[in-house]
């Protein structure tokens, strides 16, 4: 997904165009498909420190990866989309934790996310927190990933 997702945010300049960008290439993605069942892996990032973010990102990649290869429809996380080049463009360290909140609520809130995976530890982070909400506002299926060390 990663790869497909990389063409639609050449052009983003902040979270809104990143947000715009997200709902274009999962129309179109979901489009293409069957089964238009879609995840969404949240996890803690920022909430043990900016030390931690690195570290957190990893770890949220191999959740997403474990994930990708044990379900039978589509997971993404914000990984896949905030390389080290969208960040920067979007100026994403100027960011305040309540945009990220918003971004996130807003992408959720597009109606292409069917299922929301939350890896351990989501319970001390804000956005993931967050996002368990929204998405118990929206009905949408919530599973709760097992710790497998990563």
């Amino acid at each position: 997904m990663r790869s497909n997702l990389k063409p639609f945010l050449d052009g983003v300049h902040n979270l809104d165009s990143v947000g715009t960008a997200i709902d274009l290439f999962l129309r179109q993605y979901q489009s293409d498909r069957l089964d238009r069942r879609l995840g969404y892996v949240a996890g803690i990032i920022t909430s043990d420190g900016p030390e931690k973010v690195a570290a957190n990102m990893v770890r949220l990649d191999r959740y997403t990866e474990y994930l990708r290869h044990h379900q039978q429809f589509p997971v993404f996380a914000c990984t896949d989309i905030f390389n080290d080049e969208v960040f920067a463009r979007v100026e994403a360290e100027r960011l305040k934790p309540e945009e990220w909140l918003i971004f996130w609520r807003k992408i959720l809130h597009q109606g292409h996310i069917t299922d929301v995976f939350l890896t351990p530890r989501w319970e001390i982070s804000v956005g993931a927190k967050d996002e368990y909400q929204t998405a118990q506002t929206l009905g949408l299926q919530i599973h709760f990933v097992d710790d497998l060390g990563f």
